[in-house]
């Protein structure tokens, strides 16, 4: 590989390590949680209900996490070997 692919490709890992770190972040603190599984079913069943679309924004935030990390880390994965000659 050239250098200048060399630099755009660590770009594109440090874009992406960014972006799991936010992503992150913000399904942790933005969205809403089920209740404790100590809690009656009727409670967790009505949790859900009620806060249906943030549970949705969770599960698709936490793909787009998933698709980040992978991405982050086979950039790293091809920089390791790249230092190993």
């Amino acid at each position: 590989m050239n250098e200048r692919s060399d630099r755009t490709l660590d770009r594109v890992g440090a874009a992406a390590g960014i972006a799991a770190v936010l992503l992150l972040v913000s399904l942790f603190t933005m969205l809403p949680a089920l209740p404790s599984p100590d809690k009656p079913i009727s409670e967790i069943a009505r949790s859900a209900a009620v806060n249906r679309d943030g549970l949705l924004a969770g599960t698709y935030l936490g793909a787009l996490l998933s698709g980040a990390l992978l991405v982050f880390g086979a950039v790293v994965a091809a920089r390791l070997r790249r230092a190993e000659g």
